[in-house]
């Protein structure tokens, strides 16, 4: 990995946490405003996935759809998605 990786997130780290507010306002955003559902095609395959993500096009749902994600994301990715490794861990 390379060595500039030391400031992109954990704790402690502001250019992190400003990224990932970014990333859950422009998710909140995309789920409430309806867009997502808007932007996938009218096929009767897809049918169900629209109904899905119109139920959530509000902003209180979307608020707690983009919170399971991240409930979600935590479970399969405790650490994150770049671990530290080795013995930078301890230090």
């Amino acid at each position: 990995m390379p060595s500039w990786w030391w400031w992109w997130g954990g704790v402690g780290k502001l250019v992190g946490s400003i990224v990932a507010a970014l990333i859950i306002g422009i998710a909140v955003y995309i789920i409430g405003s309806g867009t997502l559902a808007l932007m996938l095609p009218a096929t009767p395959a897809l049918q169900p996935l629209i109904d899905f993500f119109t139920f959530f096009a509000t902003t209180s749902m979307a608020k707690v759809m983009v919170f399971a994600l991240i409930i979600a994301f935590l479970q399969v990715r405790p650490a994150g998605l770049f671990p530290q490794k080795g013995r930078s861990v301890e230090v």
